[in-house]
């Protein structure tokens, strides 16, 4: 599958970041079992929207995939109601080449009629909420789309929209035809040409947000900085003691710092298997468990010394994920429902944006001594 440079995905990154585009460019693209498990989603999606047949011999496929699949079906058809009539087009490739060089993208699902123009995307994942408000990759898809079929509608009106239906999430932003090509041929083209420039690759923007998915992000200098910076802002009010404010800025920014040094440490780790060389460090043979390599042999050993299967082996009922993807979700409470329960769960530390509500100050750690 080809790349483009300045992809609509990275979009988010490479609009106010430039030097990662440089930085990622030896990097190999990688992939991950929630990538191969949403690519399949998208082809299900793909398939059910334009009646071809679902490969359910794929390893990815299942109850609760097409659960969510269906889901989003049933969001796209909602929408495709309401524009009625309207053309559906699915998995178009849109070319961006006028504002951005190589520039192309693929966009899941197009809704267009004479008065309106909807790119509606699907991210199956359920790691974080993505918000449509402005989101570049779906601006961009709209431009694409926009320039495909502008000779053949008369829409003045565009809406970009984030389904994600294993979060329940839906988000959509609404923009003037107006001010989507103003916005790519005034910011979004110069931009490219600058991203792609001598002095494009020398400007780092380091982001938490934007940084995740980066694959320079581990070796990057100016992240490395930035990390490094905020560890040394921390201003106690106390040679001493920790204040109340002190722990909250520690913790404000744990989780990045804690992130970093992961992503440090695994490229330190691969640049070392590869064979090259970290001062200071070496891979050693970690610690291992024994291990029964032959159970039919060991069984027989066993019995043979007079002990019964019984006592050299053990039943255990599967958990509840586990005889939720044996029954599949629907049949699991049907059948078993009744004699589930989830009791309440162990205090955990949680941020004021959090949506849960405040635990009662009142409450000791007796209360919670079940849950160890």
């Amino acid at each position: 599958m080809s790349h483009a440079k300045l992809s609509a995905s990275g979009a988010h990154r490479w609009l106010k970041c430039p030097g990662s585009v440089a930085l990622e460019a030896n990097t190999p693209n990688t992939t991950s079992e929630f990538a191969e498990e949403g690519t399949f989603a998208h082809d299900v999606v793909e398939r059910l929207l334009t009646g071809k047949p679902i490969n359910k011999d794929n390893k990815w496929y299942s109850e609760d995939l097409m659960e969510y699949v269906e889901k989003h079906i049933d969001y796209v058809e909602e929408r495709k109601a309401e524009m009625y009539p309207c053309a559906m087009n699915v998995e178009v490739r849109l070319d961006m080449s006028d504002i951005i060089p190589g520039g192309f993208g693929t966009a899941d699902t197009i809704l267009v009629n004479d008065n309106k123009l909807i790119v509606i995307d699907l991210k199956y994942g359920k790691g974080v909420k993505v918000d449509a408000f402005e989101n570049p990759q779906l601006m961009l898809y709209a431009y694409g789309a926009y320039k495909a079929l502008d000779f053949l509608y008369e829409f003045d009106t565009v809406e970009v929209v984030i389904s994600q239906p294993r979060l329940d999430h839906i988000s959509s932003f609404e923009i003037s035809l107006k001010n989507l090509i103003a916005w790519a041929e005034n910011y979004v083209k110069p931009r490219a040409a600058y991203v792609l420039s001598k002095e494009g690759e020398k400007d780092f923007n380091p982001d938490s947000t934007r940084c995740k998915f980066c694959k320079a992000r581990a070796f990057c200098k100016a992240r490395a900085e930035s990390m490094l910076d905020v560890i040394n802002k921390f201003d106690f009010d106390s040679p001493s003691v920790l204040s109340k404010a002190d722990v909250s800025f520690i913790l404000d920014h744990s989780k990045d710092i804690s992130s970093w040094l992961t992503e440090v440490s695994e490229y330190a780790f691969n640049a070392l298997e590869d064979g090259e060389d970290i001062p200071g460090y070496k891979l050693v043979e970690g610690r291992s468990n024994r291990k029964i390599t032959d159970e039919i042999k060991a069984s027989k050993l066993l019995q043979a010394e007079g002990y019964t299967v019984d006592e050299f082996t053990q039943t255990k009922l599967l958990g509840i994920t586990g005889l939720e993807k044996l029954l599949g979700k629907n049949r699991f409470n049907e059948l078993l429902g009744e004699i589930v329960e989830k009791p309440q769960g162990k205090p955990v530390l949680a941020t004021e944006s959090d949506k849960r509500p405040k635990l009662s100050n009142n409450l000791t750690v007796d209360d919670f001594k079940d849950f160890e």
